[in-house]
């Protein structure tokens, strides 16, 4: 086994080419694990307060398509 540890923004992306996530907020973990149940639009609403649509991406099998809707404005 090898480990590779990488910051990555573009969430579709991390999704393509990583197994396991740390979701970090304010310096605090908040979800790890599969990118399925990291990248929730749940969490991306609930820690950065952004409107996302999280969907399968029907080209590459096991990946995530994120797509930012909105920023939100709301006490977190």
């Amino acid at each position: 086994g090898h480990l590779a540890i990488a910051a990555i923004h573009d969430l579709s992306l991390a999704s393509r080419f990583c197994h396991r996530l740390v979701l970090l907020s304010r310096g605090e973990v908040v979800a790890e694990g599969p990118p399925h149940t990291v990248l929730t639009a749940e969490n991306l609403l609930r820690y950065f307060s952004i409107e996302a649509q999280v969907e399968h991406d029907p080209v590459i099998d096991r990946s995530l398509r994120v797509t930012a809707l909105r920023a939100c404005h709301r006490q977190r």
